[in-house]
């Protein structure tokens, strides 16, 4: 479940509900919008809303006005607002009812008063994007490499320098421009190649890389990696998982993935020198004679250079899928049995 206490922070200090209390006279067309969006055109749900947004302003501690601010969204005339902001979109892969309303309701609305409200979103979220929240929303995430290509560090330190890629683009989804589980952090790469395209297949919630297919190499290549030591012309091939054959060719469509995967031969090489040097014996050797500490699963990490070795569950450095696939795909710790 994702933490929706950043975005909680971040709408206090930036007084963004209270913006929901648009003056008629000088922003009529973005209140219009307001109103339509969130509260179904209920006039008195939201005037209801914004005073009890007001009151929070009586509230000194903040922790304290977060509590307030979710009891808020828990009442009845905030559904609309909450599964706008902190609802997941999604049953499964596909849109909950709250997301065709939504969409009516953008479709109903004047020229002038959708543009309004478009601009005011947009303008919303740059500035969530550039706080401090942001930065500490991806660290809640766990997500130390981008997971449309497990290539590049997203850099979550004193600053954030990796993207928010909206899933649902929110140019034709603004009222989910905000919504935290419409987050994905990512690589800059990746976020310009997806940009404002919808993915139809491969979805952040129900799919990660593993789940979708696997490198190897042909016949031909692991020959010659493993016979002759000859790396420089070997292709790194990707198969995708039965009954995952779009997700794979979507991921290739939209990131590139096959071609930027496809001539990694220093991977190749480096599996293949470990391949000759790491037998089980010596492995043996580590073990007994230095008396070292490690697993033997710790030890085969370590040589991978793998940082997250005491926890496997957990990706800290990038191309971790490809090694692991291809450490199995050559079989580099010699642990297949014999034919």
């Amino acid at each position: 479940m994702r933490d929706d206490g950043a975005f909680f922070e971040w709408a206090i200090r930036n007084k963004f509900f209270d913006e929901f209390a648009v003056p008629l006279a000088t922003h009529s067309n973005l209140q219009k919008a307001i109103i339509s969006l969130f509260f179904a055109g209920r006039v008195e749900q939201y005037v209801a809303f914004n005073n009890s947004i007001a009151g929070l302003k009586r509230i000194k501690v903040r922790a304290s006005r977060v509590d307030n601010l979710r009891t808020i969204l828990n009442k009845p005339e905030a559904r609309r607002v909450k599964a706008a902001f902190i609802v997941n979109p999604w049953h499964g892969k596909k849109l909950n009812s709250w997301s065709g309303e939504f969409k009516a309701a953008m479709g109903s609305l004047m020229p002038a008063e959708a543009s309004a409200f478009n601009d005011w979103m947009t303008n919303s979220y740059r500035r969530f994007r550039n706080s401090r929240s942001a930065l500490r929303f991806a660290k809640s995430l766990s997500t130390a490499v981008c997971p449309y290509c497990d290539k590049a560090f997203l850099d979550i330190g004193k600053q954030f320098y990796g993207e928010l890629d909206h899933y649902l683009d929110k140019s034709q989804h603004s009222y989910y421009a905000l919504n935290i589980h419409n987050f994905v952090p990512v690589c800059g790469v990746c976020n310009r190649k997806k940009s404002k395209q919808q993915l139809e297949h491969f979805h952040h919630t129900e799919d990660d890389l593993d789940s979708v297919f696997r490198f190897y190499l042909s016949a031909q290549d692991k020959n010659n990696v493993l016979l002759h030591y000859q790396t420089s012309t070997v292709k790194i091939r990707q198969k995708e998982y039965p009954g995952k054959k779009d997700h794979l060719n979507e991921l290739q469509q939209v990131f590139a993935l096959d071609d930027r995967y496809e001539n990694m031969s220093v991977v190749v090489d480096y599996l293949a020198q470990l391949k000759r040097i790491y037998t089980p014996e010596w492995l043996a050797e580590l073990e007994s004679v230095y008396k070292v500490s490690f697993s033997r699963d710790q030890i085969k990490q370590l040589l991978l250079g793998q940082f997250s070795y005491r926890d496997p569950a957990e990706r800290l450095q990038p191309l971790t899928k490809l090694i692991n696939d291809l450490v199995e795909d050559l079989d580099v710790f010699n642990e297949r049995p014999l034919p």
